[in-house]
């Protein structure tokens, strides 16, 4: 239950019915078209919406739709009832512009796009309505779809004209001259707004011009950029605290003499960009991970992935947003790594491996200093006590504090815990998270660098006492802090009695 329902009294959101559908977090218009819950579905991830929220929605009308966005399903929950959607990973210009597309992919995308804005078109021919508006997105399958704009929002542009736009922009782009000359008649024929009946003539030449290719390459710009990690003996010297920070905010070290501080401020803006445009790129395998563990539970190969990542982590110089995406993909691929190598390959270890409730990490802590208490309270981190320097499991406990007394004092933003822009916790008496220090046990699950991932649960097993999962996120500001992003119960949905079916 989020702040502010708890203090009010109003209700909260039900689970849906059943074990079908496993909810993970909450998805906002800035990562979505269509903002509503990410959860598992076996081995896909979906968006539950709220049927309410998106009525009078033109995907309501393009069920079995290949390539325009539409409702799968309506799935049954406490209080309502959600819209099953497909998972869309980023606008599709977006993912085009970071990726270089051959001829064959370049066919795939122009039938794709002839597809869509003919099915839109039918669509609306059948209703007698004019074609709907909207904007191009990419599915998690890599599949293009066109998503009809939501009422009330901005209109966006219609399907044929933006996706001629589209293939203008990939044209200009090709070498092949033959699937130059074919794209330019596709976008002759998406400005025409010709049927879907008319488009197979079209579509055999682009397939004779070239092979098709699966769209792949836009989603694996991430991982695609991933280089497997170097032998442990390669980690570089520990770097001081100070060094560390100016890695993770993008600020430096201040260089003395002429044109220093222009240097500076060049490297500072070029660090800020590639976070933003990374940031993205992360969260999604964050909610992959999270995927996993809500259906899978906790795997003992975290703690050994983990310390894999901060061995790669202590090497780099880098700021830990661009390593952040290796290690993303690093735990996807951590059952292949090898096994005998140690955990810790930091300067200065003993050799031993690193225990997963470990304190705060020897790499991070000032070269003749002390390191920080995982319980010191956020306001009591002056100078070179970085809070961005603590171990992940130090800074859950240090922001689980804030949150218990964000509860006490009725605080429903509780913005000095919760990350900028994060959906509101939602949080009820009793849960974990609310635990006092004493009575919880924080473990670590997840390490991407940017964001991690840990486990609060009571510590002598309370009946009752659901663990939940802290995802922790370092906000690029500067202080470069961490904050809470989301707070997820780990346990399976329970199953539903003949009873509360009947009561939903």
């Amino acid at each position: 239950m989020t702040w502010d329902r708890m203090l009010t009294g109003e209700a909260e959101r039900g689970e849906p019915l059943g074990d079908v559908y496993r909810p993970i977090r909450r998805l906002s218009l800035a990562e979505a078209p269509v903002a509503g819950e990410l959860a598992v579905a076996g081995d896909e991830t979906v968006v539950l919406a709220d049927v309410d929220a998106i009525a009078g929605w033109d995907g309501w009308q393009h069920a079995g739709s290949h390539h325009v966005y539409a409702v799968r399903d309506v799935v049954r929950r406490r209080g309502g009832h959600d819209a099953v959607l497909p998972r869309c990973v980023r606008p599709l210009d977006e993912a085009i512009a970071r990726a270089e597309l051959g001829g064959g992919e370049v066919v795939t995308l122009a039938v794709s796009l002839l597809r869509g804005a003919a099915e839109a078109r039918d669509v609306a021919r059948l209703h007698g309505s004019p074609p709907p508006t909207g904007a191009w997105w990419l599915l998690a399958d890599a599949r293009p779809v066109f998503v009809p704009a939501l009422p009330g929002a901005p209109p966006g542009d219609e399907p044929g004209a933006s996706a001629a736009r589209i293939v203008a922009a990939v044209a200009d782009a090709l070498d092949d001259r033959v699937v130059r000359r074919l794209l330019d008649e596709v976008g002759g024929v998406l400005l025409d707004g010709a049927p879907t009946t008319t488009l197979e003539p079209l579509e055999d030449r682009l397939f004779d011009a070239c092979a098709p290719r699966p769209l792949d390459r836009l989603l694996r710009d991430e991982a695609g950029a991933v280089q497997r990690p170097a032998a442990p003996e390669a980690v570089a010297p520990r770097r001081t605290r100070r060094e560390l920070r100016a890695s993770r905010s993008g600020r430096p070290p201040r260089e003395l003499g002429a044109g220093g501080w222009t240097a500076g401020a060049e490297t500072r803006a070029a660090v800020r960009a590639s976070e933003r445009a990374s940031r993205l790129d992360l969260r999604e395998m964050v909610d992959a991970a999270l995927a996993g563990r809500v259906a899978d539970g906790v795997s003992s190969v975290i703690a050994a992935v983990r310390d894999r990542v901060r061995a790669l982590r202590a090497r780099r110089g880098a700021p830990l947003i661009l390593g952040g995406i290796a290690a993303g993909a690093v735990l996807m691929i951590g059952l292949m790594w090898p096994t005998d190598e140690p955990a810790s390959a930091e300067p200065g270890a003993d050799g031993a491996t690193a225990s997963p409730t470990a304190g705060p990490e020897p790499s991070r802590a000032p070269a003749g200093g002390t390191e920080e208490e995982p319980g010191a309270p956020a306001e009591e981190a002056p100078g070179d006590d970085d809070p961005a320097a603590e171990d992940p499991v130090a800074s859950g406990e240090r922001l689980l504090d804030g949150l218990a007394a964000c509860a006490a004092a009725g605080d429903a933003e509780c913005a000095s815990v919760r990350a900028p822009n994060a959906d509101a916790l939602e949080l009820a008496p009793g849960d974990a998270a609310l635990l006092p220090a004493a009575e919880r046990a924080v473990t670590p699950l997840d390490d991407f660098g940017d964001i991690a991932v840990v486990q609060v649960a009571s510590v002598d097993g309370e009946a009752g006492v659901v663990p939940q999962s802290i995802v922790l996120e370092r906000v690029a500001d500067e202080d470069d802090r961490w904050a809470i992003r989301a707070v997820h119960d780990l346990a399976p949905v329970s199953s539903t009695s003949p009873d509360d079916e009947g009561a939903g």
